[in-house]
């Protein structure tokens, strides 16, 4: 597991979609890890080619320094561990 701060990116249940893309849920734990709550999706479409979609406003309103270059790395790290069948 891969956290930065209380974030953690997890693959979602069923880990695809309809179309087959590897889908994950960027989540924001509670500060006493009681409880979680979704933030965000990211959904890979094919090798460096990744679509972020936040729920509501909620990535914003719990943003903090380095999420970004967190959620980065996570995408190179799933990119460099995932075969593609192509």
């Amino acid at each position: 597991m891969m956290r930065f701060k209380n974030f953690e990116i997890r693959p979602t249940r069923p880990n695809t979609d309809s179309n087959g893309n590897r889908e994950y849920e960027i989540v924001k734990w509670q500060d006493d890890g009681s409880y979680c709550f979704v933030v965000g999706f990211l959904t890979r479409k094919r090798r460096r080619d990744w679509e972020f979609r936040s729920v509501g406003m909620r990535y914003f309103a719990h943003w903090e320094l380095g999420l970004e270059q967190y959620i980065t790395a996570y995408c190179d790290l799933a990119d460099a561990c995932i075969v593609d069948d192509e």
